[in-house]
């Protein structure tokens, strides 16, 4: 079984999946799923895991982290590892960490819970206003704008 076709001229970089013919200059890159960071071929020091993980990011990105299994701009997890940054739903390019680092960014949600979460809480935001619905279903505004 073919795991990956990878010409590169880089250091310390990794290909498992069924990607398109890719060539890099890449170092300390890791890809794992078909096309994961597709585009992406001098950038150095990124994580894409998943099919189509980080397909579309930029060519030159570096130290990215796309969780995702679609070719999407908005993965599910997105981090920007020099800074210790994780967004939940992250839109690189659009959304911002605002300058912060050691953070953790949530997207405003498109769909607030509507049943009570089991053996957890949800924490979500909406309108920029942190929120959590625990068990018992009371959605309780944690911080406002």
């Amino acid at each position: 079984m073919l795991l990956g076709i990878l010409t590169t001229t880089a250091n310390q970089t990794r290909l498992w999946g069924m990607p398109r013919d890719i060539t890099t200059q890449q170092e300390k890159t890791t890809r794992l799923g078909h096309d994961a960071g597709l585009n992406n071929i001098t950038g150095s020091g990124n994580v894409f895991i998943g099919n189509q993980a980080g397909a579309q990011a930029p060519a030159a990105s570096a130290n990215k982290l796309y969780i995702a299994n679609t070719n999407t701009l908005q993965p599910p997890i997105f981090g920007q590892m020099d800074n210790n940054q994780i967004g939940i739903a992250f839109a690189d390019g659009t959304d911002s960490f605002g300058g912060t680092k050691e953070c953790l960014f949530i997207h405003n949600t498109s769909q607030v819970p509507t049943g009570n979460p089991v053996n957890g809480g949800v924490l979500y935001v909406s309108a920029g206003n942190l929120r959590y619905v625990g068990p018992g279903g009371t959605d309780t505004l944690v911080a406002a704008t």
